[in-house]
């Protein structure tokens, strides 16, 4: 009998379901990087490699060619797509020079990673950078899953690129997390050897399997990464060395400061008398219904720090006035707009800093709040009950105030949202006093509840609030800012930092937990005025001068100017700010790809996949690689009463069931037969457990069966004692197949 060593051929159709699960990962570091082009680019060159990968497998049983192939083939699409000569140019083949200057991309893209802050805007570098990742988590994910068939072990890969997310507590796409999963379960099921037996797992079954456990995962969806009871899992505590450089989300979804317990701090300030109740960093004008947005163009009018006071409208007496101190160091929040209280103040910074009163903002294009040291002087009681109160009713009307500060979207249902504004002021006499109500009525804990995990839905987020009634911070303040816009109170929208604890020291720390969005209504003639709608769950006590228990009385600086009279800061319109690196504007290239398009990504492909090999079954079954199971069961089927096993043993105790069946009747093998059974149970073996499966030919292991029947058939009458003569001697000839 001659043996024909081969290897069993690699399931080829698993490597596309790698390649999924590879991409699906780049979701882990979504806070970390901005979405746009690149993300074509990464899947381009993944599909090409994953390709060629495919081919060759199609071609030939090695387990390494394949990724060899793979391998050679990531460098040579990265060399066009990434590697620039001196002047520029890109490299069209594999040179020397070309590899150079590939190698040089992505140290270049090392250095950008460790400079630059998140979200980072993705250079031809960083992209290089991301390529040299995905590459090697792809090809070795591959190489372990489908030539060793260890699809478990590659799932080890596969979960690399969510650990950011999972040590730093950034948010994440649930759905995306959904998708990765299923095509690790797909994974095991497409890699997994037939046994013949109840374990096994056909195509149908690793079908449904996976759509199971997508099922599972999505109604459990709550407690995992990123998702609605994130806040309720217990946190990696962060070391300071891994806590990353971060901006204030200009989108809104402060959700993963609120939510995470990061102790790492992002601002320290010292004041050696009272502290602000908040640091202001930028105000937003434009509500599409949903979604708040900054302005596209760069500021106009300006100011520059010249040691005066900084506020939008006239100030009497300032040098006269009870002025705090603070001093500010900032960590690793990397902003254009300095954090400072939202009342007059006077700062001290260095650097290309400038003022803009239309904003009550003091940033820079140039330069950022990163490891930022400044000092400021304010007047942190500049507004009191009595004084707002008395400006009336008729403060805003302000012709020099930029309309869009009353818009409201025509995504708004405005008469549904009029109409409850109105019932809640009711006959409130002045401003201030609708400005209260309205405020108490947000705050009120009876009625509306504190809740992180609300996601802002639909094209009129304000109205599905008021009538559910549950949120934070982002959905009460927007809330306040479209009522009070319908009652014809000009409003706008702040975000920035709630004023932190106090250390040990005397100073203040403020961490991203402390992130906070709030309302502010302009009262012409003071100015823009803070108001409180969070429940103190997140915001603690309301304003000084916003506590209907603690209105204060007038003292000479709180006679604010009479509107109409005396210039005003406030220009003819809102000079537009420049753009805030890491924001996503409206229609954006740079914008994330729709959550739903990963979940039609994983469905398109497990579908594909299933049906690929629910078919495939059908036509070549007499070709599996489960030959060894086909014939053991052959030979299981075909031996007398006694001495075929029973399905629960394992090869080994099959082999074992058999010689003592033949032992009870003084009965042994050849030693051909001998040897025959002997293949027959480690091919089987290999093919159940060994990462490379079983090597013996189909023919050859039907003639080892056929061998092993013949001899066990083929038994004499028994002799006079009642006993069977010895089947077969050492040198029995072996019998045809």
């Amino acid at each position: 009998m001659t043996t024909r060593a081969t290897t069993a051929r690699s399931p080829w159709y698993a490597t596309p379901v790698v390649a999924i699960g590879i991409l699906l990962g780049l979701n882990g570091f979504a806070t970390m990087v901005e979405w746009g082009e690149w993300l074509s680019t990464v899947v381009g060159l993944v599909a090409v490699v994953a390709l060629l990968i495919i081919v060759t497998r199609l071609l030939t049983r090695s387990r390494l060619l394949p990724t060899l192939v793979g391998a050679a083939t990531a460098v040579i699409v990265s060399v066009p797509t990434f590697a620039r000569n001196e002047d520029g140019g890109a490299h069209m083949l594999p040179t020397p020079s070309a590899l150079r200057d590939l190698a040089t991309a992505v140290g270049d893209g090392v250095h950008e990673a460790a400079t630059t802050v998140a979200p980072a805007e993705m250079s031809r570098p960083l992209v290089a950078l991301v390529m040299v990742g995905v590459f090697s988590a792809f090809l070795l994910a591959e190489h372990v899953a489908v030539s060793w068939r260890a699809a478990a072990v590659a799932g080890i890969v596969l979960l690399a690129p969510w650990m950011p997310a999972v040590v730093l507590q950034h948010r994440v796409s649930t759905s995306a997390l959904i998708g990765a999963i299923a095509a690790w379960v797909l994974l095991l099921a497409l890699t997994t050897r037939h046994t013949g037996s109840f374990t096994s797992l056909s195509p149908w079954a690793a079908g449904t399997a996976t759509v199971a456990t997508v099922a599972l995962v999505a109604v459990v969806a709550p407690t995992a990464l990123g998702a609605a009871g994130w806040g309720a899992i217990p946190r990696f505590s962060t070391p300071s060395q891994l806590d990353t450089t971060s901006r204030l989300n200009l989108a809104l979804d402060l959700r993963n400061s609120l939510t995470a317990n990061s102790a790492a701090p992002k601002i320290v300030y010292f004041t050696s008398g009272r502290r602000p109740e908040a640091f202001r960093v930028y105000t937003l004008i434009d509500f599409d219904g949903s979604a708040w947005s900054r302005p596209d163009t760069a500021p106009s009018a300006q100011a520059p720090l010249d040691g005066g006071v900084q506020w939008p409208a006239p100030v009497n007496g300032w040098e006269d006035r009870e002025l705090d101190r603070v001093s500010v160091q900032v960590l690793s929040q990397a902003e254009s707009s300095l954090p400072l209280p939202p009342v007059p103040r006077s700062v001290t910074v260095g650097g290309d800093w400038a003022y803009f009163p239309a904003l009550d903002e003091v940033s820079s294009d140039t330069t950022s709040t990163q490891n930022l040291s400044y000092e400021f002087e304010a007047d942190l009681n500049y507004f009191s009950a009595d004084a707002l109160r008395s400006l009336g009713s008729a403060a805003g009307q302000d012709p020099l105030l930029d309309p869009r500060y009353l818009e409201l979207a025509d995504a708004i249902d405005v008469d549904n949202v009029g109409a409850k504004a109105r019932e809640v002021v009711g006959d409130a006499p002045t401003r201030y006093d609708q400005a209260m109500a309205l405020q108490e009525f947000l705050r009120d804990t009876q009625v509306f509840t504190y809740d992180t995990s609300v996601t802002p839905s639909g094209d009129d987020s304000v109205s599905v609030f008021l009538d559910d009634r549950s949120g934070y911070c982002v959905q009460f303040a927007s809330a306040m800012v479209v009522m009070s816009r319908s009652l014809g109170i000009p409003t706008r929208l702040a975000i920035g930092f709630l004023p932190g604890e106090r250390g040990s020291d005397g100073e203040s720390i403020i961490t991203g937990a402390n992130a906070h969005a709030w309302p502010e209504l302009y009262f012409e003639g003071a100015g823009w005025v803070r108001f409180e709608p969070t429940p103190a769950v997140q915001t603690g006590a309301r304003p000084v001068y916003a506590d209907p228990t603690n209105t204060g009385a007038l003292n000479p600086f709180d006679e604010f100017p009479i509107p109409g009279q005396g210039p005003t800061t406030a220009p003819t319109a809102v000079p537009q700010p420049a753009e805030v690196p890491g924001t996503a504007q409206s229609g954006d290239s740079s914008a994330a790809p729709p959550w739903w398009m990963w979940v039609v990504v994983a469905i398109v492909i497990t579908g594909l996949v299933v049906g690929w090999r629910l078919m495939h079954s059908r036509r070549v079954t007499a070709a599996r690689v489960d030959d060894p199971e086909r014939v053991w069961a052959w030979l299981q089927e075909r031996l007398p009463h006694g001495f075929a096993w029973p399905d629960t043993l394992t090869p080994h105790e099959s082999e074992a069931h058999v010689r003592r069946a033949l032992f009870a009747d003084a009965m042994f093998l050849s030693a051909d037969a001998d040897r025959a059974l002997s293949e027959l149970v480690v091919a089987v073996s290999d093919h159940r457990y060994a990462p490379q499966g079983a090597t013996p030919s189909f023919d050859s292991l039907k003639d080892d069966a056929r061998i092993v029947i013949d001899e066990v058939t083929s038994t004499k009458a028994p002799d006079a004692t009642g006993r069977r003569s010895r089947v077969g001697g050492p040198s029995a000839p072996r019998r045809g197949a």
